[in-house]
């Protein structure tokens, strides 16, 4: 996750590059990465684990897939408040960093 946060700090997706000077960034990327990785790990094999015995591994995954996304969102939001400022906030952009969330859900639950 080290070397995940270290790419994105200096490579600067989602319009981070534009927003902070390289140090900043790397705070900003190694804050993120951690704590939706670790809070979305958690989550998804707690729901693994509670409902995900005997199932398919298609129905494991959508139940994993869920928690994951929805606390990377809920992280993302809260980093990106506190890191942009209540003023720069749109809640029209939620939506768009829910899709971002789960597609990177996906993704990481399917590795």
């Amino acid at each position: 996750m080290a070397v995940v946060a270290i790419v994105l700090g200096l490579a600067g997706p989602f319009g981070t590059f534009e927003r902070f000077e390289v140090l900043p960034r790397l705070v900003y990327w190694v804050a993120t990465v951690f704590l939706t990785y670790g809070l979305g790990y958690g989550l998804s094999m707690l729901a693994d684990a509670l409902w995900g015995g005997g199932r398919p591994l298609w129905q494991r995954l959508i139940l994993m897939v869920v928690p994951a996304g929805l606390a990377a969102t809920a992280i993302v939001t809260l980093i990106n408040l506190v890191a942009f400022g209540a003023v720069s906030f749109d809640p029209m952009d939620v939506p768009v960093l829910l899709g971002q969330c789960f597609a990177v859900a996906i993704g990481v639950v399917a590795v």
